[in-house]
């Protein structure tokens, strides 16, 4: 899931369907995308990037870590 993405969306007043529109494809599949199940085409990635007038890494940028048990996860870097 990309949180920072559902975080910028929320607080920018957007809904999902709102996305999927400027996105210009269906609600379900921006739904799939933001929770991580589907990529982002290139194209739509620099839409989102133009949407909320951010950087890359400020939504998709992913670091694997791990936690207090040994196990690996993934973050967002812009969290630490």
């Amino acid at each position: 899931m990309y949180f920072d993405l559902k975080e910028k969306r929320i607080s920018s007043g957007l809904t999902q369907e709102d996305m999927a529109h400027k996105l210009n494809i269906s609600l379900s599949a921006y739904n799939l995308k933001e929770n991580g199940v589907r990529d982002f085409s290139m194209d739509e990635v620099k839409k989102v990037l133009e949407i909320f007038k951010c950087e890359y890494r400020d939504i998709f940028f992913r670091k694997v870590v791990k936690n207090k048990t040994g196990q690996t996860g993934e973050t967002n870097e812009s969290n630490k």
